[in-house]
Formats: structure tokens, C-alpha cells, sequence
């Protein structure tokens, strides 16, 4: 006789749940977990999963690393619960990273709430949703961990089979490269990217999220999942097909007509395309300089290699106390170039602030030193609308990247444009640089070239970032 289980306005058949349950834990005759099976059982549980969650999750089980964007509203996050709870269903343990504490609480909640009935079946063994533990483990030995992702790590001794990385277009290559380890040891390793295509800050913030790299990586393949009309174009005239084409569920969006020529006649064409259409607005893309300059003309001037080759452009702002000038610095990641001196008499810092306002027109990261003047410049009221562009940067950080650049310039894998400020900046970083033990004296006596070589230290961009994983030293 069946036993059915009552759960607001569903009811759910137990013995029809626990068949699926096997099915799933069968481990030992290697089941494959098929559509009909992944259907069936997220639908007894009581979710509502459709065709293309069904085929994303599958599909993750299938290749293993999977990376997926969407437009936003199409259920993105219910795809990444109900691969969570499969894979903890069949005994795996997940981790499913998020990008901040309020996030992580929801989403473990709404987990939760769906599997509360399972917990009275032994389906589910035990629920914890608190402040600093959002965990749901299983009778078959799975569990779910929810955590903030982070570079510092997700926690010593944490093992996984499955990492989920949910909005993943706003995470770093850091955060991904701290996590992975975790499923080291797994002989069922899964990885999920999923997201949404970035926004205009997030090519700034996250240039080369874990997301853009996959899509680089796997566009065209089976490791690739993309719900939108592509790179952007802006010749192309949005229509109606494309908004069905690019949200899988807009059948289930209340007039979803009317709702998309609403957002198309308010929006922006490429905010319009990225949030509806799922159309990818790459950094090259971006006009990095308005208006005067266009962006072939700055990747001519900065890259050697000519424009094709540089994707997006950061800035460094180096300030000493005892300097009489500031300096800014540009960098597509191969080469630097220093704009002329910014007087500062007397420590005013006033025309290095406006100077630097005009120049955050650069679409780019300024990086100020955290010392007592960077905090004066990053406090400034002048700079307040600019400060999604500018950040601080730590001292130890600044100390560790001196020691890279002087190993990336012997390489030959950055170039410096020889100018005045950046030629008495080198000579000033270079002595004492020891080839063999990758470590550098810097001797400046000048702070005004303190000032300088710091600006190029904190325009570093892609190449000296992929060299943190050499052992390199720096001595003050």
C-alpha cells in the first residue's frame, strides 16, 4: 500500500520517492542517471523541472565540467539546487559556493524548505540552516554545504565530489583556484559554472571570471551551455524571436511580450541585450575612453603588438608622503606606460585629485596604495562617483608585486615604454635584482621614483597575476 505525504498542496507518494531514491543510489550497477530518472525524481521531490534543467543537469553528470549562462528570471539558481540535491542523493558531497553571506542563507533556505519532507522518510538525515552552518546531509551519505566563496580557501579538510559555483561571471580565477582542490580526490568530480553574461562593472572587477574563461574555453562543445543571441552586435535589431530564443522560461513570465518591450524601450540597447537577451558585451568591446579617444587609438599607443592584442586597460596611482609628484600609470597587462608628473606642492592633493577624476573616464581598475595619502585620495569627495573604478591596495601586496614585475620585465613577458619617469623608476626597482633567486632590492632613494615604480607596481595586470604561483621575494 502506499504511504503519501501531505506537504501544502501537494502530495507527495513515498514509495514512489524512495523507488527514484534507489535508483539513484544504486551505485553498484552503475547506473547512468538519465533524463526519465533525473526527471522523475526531482518531480516527486516536488520540484518542477524543466526540459532544458533536466538536459543542463545530465549533462553536468555526463562531462563533468559544465559552464552555463542565462538571462536572469529562467530559474538559474533552481537549476543549481536540483543538481545539488541529485548529486547529494547518490551520495556525493557538494559545495556550493555563492557570493555573499545573504545569498547563502536563501539559497540554503529555499534548499530547505524542499527537502524538509524527505527528513521525515530518512531520505534527508539532519538540517542545519544557522548564521555560521547552512549544511543538509543525506541518508545515502551525501550532503550539500553552502558557503561564501573566497581566495583565502572554503574551510581546511573540506572534501567534495560536486562544486556548484553560482554566479559565477562575478567570481575570480582566485576564489575558483582556492576551491578546486576540495574535489581533488573524487573519482566522480563535477564542476558547475553558471551565471548570467557580466554586466558593465563586472569585465572591470572580474576580467577574467572563472564564467568568460569556460565560454572561451568550451563555446561550441558539450562543456558549454548558452541561453542568448551571442556576442553583441549592435546592427542587429532585437526581435521577439530572439527573447524567446534566449529565455527558456518565458512561457511561465506573465506577459512576456509586454514585459520585453517595456525593458527595450527603457533600457539601453546593450543593457537591454545582456539582461534580456543573453547577449555577451566583451571587454573589447567597451569604449575604455570617451570621447576623445577611441579604443584602437589606446591599445595602439600601450600594446606593441598593435590593437588585436590588448583586452582591457588598468591604471595605477602611485603617492608617497614625501613625494612632490603623484603618478598614473596604464597597463593592458604587457605594457606600462607613465603619464607625466602630478604636481602635488606642499602635499595638496587637490589637482592630483581632479587630474585623476578626468582620467577615470579609462574604463579600468585604479589601484591607489593603501598608505595615508591613498586613503586621502580614495576618501576624497571628488573621487566619490569614480570609486567603483578605484581601489586600494595593500602594502604586502604592493611589496610582493614589486618582486613579479622585476621577474615578468627579465622574461621579456612585459614591456615598459621608455620614457623619463619610467626609466629612473627601473633603474630604481632593478638594482640589486637577482635573476637566479627571483627577488629584488629596491633602492630608491627618490621618492618621487618610489612614487612612479609604485604606479607601475599597481597597474599590474593578467601576466603578473598567473605569476603569484612562482616563489618570488622582495626586499625593502
Amino acid at each position: 500500500m502506499d504511504i503519501f505525504l501531505l506537504k501544502e498542496n501537494n502530495i507527495f507518494c513515498i514509495n514512489d520517492i524512495m523507488v527514484s531514491y534507489m535508483c539513484i543510489l544504486n551505485k553498484e550497477k552503475n547506473m547512468k542517471l538519465t533524463k526519465n530518472i533525473i526527471k522523475n525524481t526531482l518531480e516527486k521531490i516536488g520540484f518542477t523541472p524543466r526540459a532544458y534543467q533536466i538536459d543542463s543537469i545530465n549533462r553536468l553528470f555526463r562531462v563533468s565540467t559544465l559552464g552555463m549562462s542565462i538571462p536572469r528570471q529562467n530559474g538559474k539558481t533552481e537549476t543549481a539546487i536540483m543538481a545539488s540535491v541529485i548529486a547529494a542523493l547518490r551520495g556525493d558531497t557538494v559545495i556550493y559556493l555563492l557570493h555573499n553571506g545573504d545569498l547563502v542563507h536563501a539559497v540554503a533556505q529555499r534548499t530547505a524548505d524542499y527537502m524538509q519532507p524527505l527528513k521525515h522518510i530518512g531520505i534527508v538525515s539532519d538540517i542545519i540552516i544557522s548564521v555560521n552552518r547552512n549544511e543538509i546531509n543525506f541518508g545515502s551519505g551525501g550532503k550539500i554545504l553552502f558557503k561564501i566563496r573566497s581566495s583565502r580557501g572554503i574551510g581546511v579538510g573540506l572534501t567534495a565530489d560536486v562544486l556548484i559555483c553560482d554566479e559565477a561571471q562575478k567570481m575570480t580565477p582566485e576564489e575558483l583556484e582556492s576551491a578546486l582542490p576540495s574535489t581533488t580526490t573524487s573519482p566522480r568530480r563535477c564542476l558547475l559554472l553558471i551565471g548570467t553574461p557580466p554586466t558593465d562593472d563586472d569585465p572591470i572587477q572580474y576580467p577574467q571570471s572563472p564564467l568568460l574563461t569556460q565560454r572561451d574555453a568550451y563555446i561550441g562543445t558539450e562543456n558549454w551551455i548558452e541561453f542568448g543571441i551571442g556576442d553583441y552586435d549592435s546592427t542587429h535589431t532585437p526581435t521577439l524571436s530572439d527573447a524567446h530564443k534566449a529565455n527558456p522560461a518565458w512561457r511561465e513570465i506573465p506577459n512576456f511580450s509586454g514585459l520585453i518591450a517595456q525593458e527595450q524601450a527603457t533600457l539601453a540597447p546593450e543593457a537591454y541585450a545582456r539582461q534580456r537577451l543573453g547577449a555577451w558585451v566583451l571587454p573589447g568591446m567597451v569604449q575604455h575612453h570617451d570621447p576623445e579617444f577611441s579604443l584602437p587609438e589606446i591599445k595602439k599607443v600601450l600594446s606593441p603588438r598593435g590593437p588585436g592584442r590588448s583586452m582591457g586597460l588598468r591604471a595605477g596611482v602611485g603617492v608617497y608622503p614625501d613625494s612632490i609628484n603623484a603618478y598614473l600609470c596604464y597597463s593592458d597587462g604587457e605594457s606600462y606606460e607613465i603619464l607625466p608628473p602630478i604636481p602635488i606642492p606642499d602635499g595638496d592633493l587637490s589637482g592630483a585629485i581632479d587630474f585623476i577624476a578626468r582620467q577615470s573616464r579609462v574604463w579600468a581598475v585604479m589601484k591607489i596604495p593603501a598608505n595615508s595619502r591613498g586613503k586621502a585620495l580614495y576618501n576624497s569627495q571628488g573621487l566619490s562617483l569614480y570609486k567603483k573604478k578605484i581601489s586600494l591596495s595593500s602594502m604586502p601586496e604592493t611589496a610582493t608585486s614589486l618582486g613579479m614585475l622585476c621577474r615578468s620585465i627579465h622574461d621579456s613577458s612585459v614591456k615598459i615604454f621608455s620614457n623619463d619617469s619610467a626609466t629612473s623608476a627601473l633603474g630604481s626597482m632593478w638594482r640589486g635584482y637577482d635573476s637566479r633567486s627571483s627577488s629584488g632590492t629596491v633602492e630608491a632613494g627618490d621618492a618621487d621614483m618610489r612614487a612612479a615604480a609604485l604606479s607601475i607596481v599597481l597597474a599590474t595586470g593578467t601576466n603578473l597575476s598567473q605569476s603569484r604561483k612562482r616563489a618570488v621575494s622582495w626586499v625593502g
